[in-house]
């Protein structure tokens, strides 16, 4: 059996995620790299990338130039200090995830956020917080900070 079967087993994917923030459940995807020479978490790198796709970045390099721009603020939320990584850094790390931790972890955050609308189960996953109220969904646009629930 590969190791990411056997980590993959031991991922309890509703653990934590009912009230934890998005940041929180990132910290469970194991980090590929060594140890030796990390410079920024796995789940802040994971993090800026998701918010650099929610802000329409399309390739390593645009989410390394997204995490640049980034506030420093938002950076130190996400556990990154200094620098922004790099688009190698970007790219090793994304490269080298388990993704299906990674699907069944965000999989089970995003389900236990979701509720019933006009007999539809909806999720806003594109930056969208959604709300019903007489039977009209209305769309409040949110900041990538509200996206992945850091302060």
């Amino acid at each position: 059996m590969p190791v990411s079967s056997r980590v993959l087993d031991r991922v309890d994917p509703l653990s934590g995620i009912r009230t934890g923030s998005l940041l929180e459940v990132l910290t469970k995807v194991p980090d590929p790299r060594k140890p030796r020479g990390r410079r920024h978490p796995v789940a802040g790198i994971i993090g800026l990338a998701l918010a650099a796709v929610l802000g329409g970045a399309t390739s390593f390099l645009a989410i390394a130039e997204w995490a640049q721009d980034a506030d420093d603020d938002m950076r130190a939320a996400l556990g990154i200090t200094g620098r922004a990584p790099a688009k190698d850094t970007f790219r090793r790390v994304l490269s080298k995830i388990d993704g299906d931790i990674l699907d069944r972890l965000l999989g089970a955050f995003m389900h236990v956020r979701t509720f019933v609308a006009l007999g539809r189960r909806v999720i806003a996953i594109d930056g969208k917080a959604v709300r019903v109220r007489h039977e009209v969904a209305c769309v409040k646009w949110i900041t990538a900070r509200e996206a992945l629930m850091v302060t």
